[in-house]
């Protein structure tokens, strides 16, 4: 039988678990708005099933996959400081933020530009046990809803963040068509503004079938998840932009990496360097082409270490002063020169405007 999860908006019974509060075992339930109500992280489990450690680290993977891609919060540019975690939800946040490329600062108390707090909720209704995760960095929050079915843990809402404008967001929604089975159940993002307005609704319904689940060893890791949430950072503004100019090939440097490494060397350091003494920012731009166009990234690691040498090479890049918007991710979608890459090689070039469109 498919199962099925409506779009919906409940209040929910909060169970708090951010950093900041889940150190205090003795705060009593507590009156919020409505019928929410307060109640410490060890009663949490009472309510339902409580999710399990790598459900939690699914879900901390997909909020922190949104907030990656917020141009408010690149993880290029911005350090993220957050208490000590004390509950497996804020272990499993720490470790993605971490991962995603986020300076992170244990702080005592709710200190620091980009303080972190983190929050669950659930309630029993008839048609089960609703939980909602969110996470809040300064005034943006991002949060979604899901529904336990059988012990495993299906989005009931799409991902809905607030205070920051309507912009591309990527929702990768493999991460649950894994291993929930046949069921379907909303995505897409919604964004409202501070005082909770609509500003953008672009929901959708994922379908999942059995045919989908994977076993343990052949799932999809988080890790991949979030290589391609960092990868969007950089194409979605290629992605969104008019282009304006029409731009051919100057120069260009192959990147050789060492084997099962991210080092860039001296050598490529040194070739990005003597690239760059040619850039002329008024006219050029630098196209990252990280692996040539093959299986899904989502599928097969080597995409995915692929785009982990071409954020690399974007990172030396950024290093050097060169703007994103001065760049150009091909990412593994274009064989734009050539059809196939020497192994372990990304491709560094110097592209020039030639006219104005």
């Amino acid at each position: 039988m498919r199962f099925s999860v409506l779009f919906r908006a409940t209040l929910l019974v909060l169970a708090l678990v951010s950093s900041s509060c889940a150190s205090n075992p003795e705060v009593g339930p507590t009156a919020l708005e409505g019928n929410s109500v307060t109640t410490p992280e060890s009663d949490a489990a009472a309510i339902g099933s409580a999710p399990s450690q790598s459900t939690l680290g699914v879900i901390a993977t997909d909020l922190v996959s949104s907030l990656v891609q917020l141009s408010e919060l690149s993880p290029f540019s911005t350090t993220i400081q957050v208490n000590r975690p004390v509950s497996d939800f804020g272990h499993e946040l720490v470790s993605a933020l971490r991962y995603s490329g986020y300076g992170v600062q244990i702080v005592p108390d709710d200190q620091g530009l980009n303080y972190l707090n983190y929050f669950s909720s659930f309630s029993e209704e008839d048609e089960g046990t609703f939980y909602t995760f969110k996470v809040l960095v300064r005034d943006i929050s991002i949060s979604r809803s899901f529904i336990e079915n059988d012990g495993a843990f299906v989005p009931s809402s799409p991902v809905r963040i607030k205070g920051v404008e309507a912009q591309r967001i990527i929702v990768n929604d493999d991460i649950y068509r894994q291993s929930i089975g046949d069921a379907e159940f909303p995505s897409g993002v919604t964004f409202v503004d501070a005082n909770g307005r609509l500003i953008y609704h672009d929901p959708r319904v994922v379908k999942s079938t059995n045919a989908m689940k994977r076993n343990a060893n052949d799932q999809i890791k988080t890790e991949m998840v979030l290589i391609h949430a960092r990868a969007n950072v950089f194409t979605k503004s290629r992605l969104t932009a008019k282009e304006r100019r029409s731009y051919e090939p100057y120069k260009q440097v192959s990147l050789r990496f060492k084997p099962k490494s991210l080092d860039l060397g001296i050598n490529n350091k040194s070739a990005i360097a003597l690239l760059l003494e040619s850039f002329d920012v008024s006219t050029d731009r630098l196209s990252i082409t990280a692996c040539s166009f093959g299986k899904s990234l989502i599928w097969d690691g080597t995409e995915s270490v692929s785009l982990e040498r071409g954020l690399r090479v974007r990172q030396e890049l950024l290093a050097s002063n060169i703007s994103i918007d001065n760049t150009r991710d091909e990412s593994c979608f274009s064989t734009k020169y050539g059809d196939e890459l020497p192994r372990r090689t990304v491709l560094l070039t110097l592209e020039r405007a030639v006219r104005i469109l």
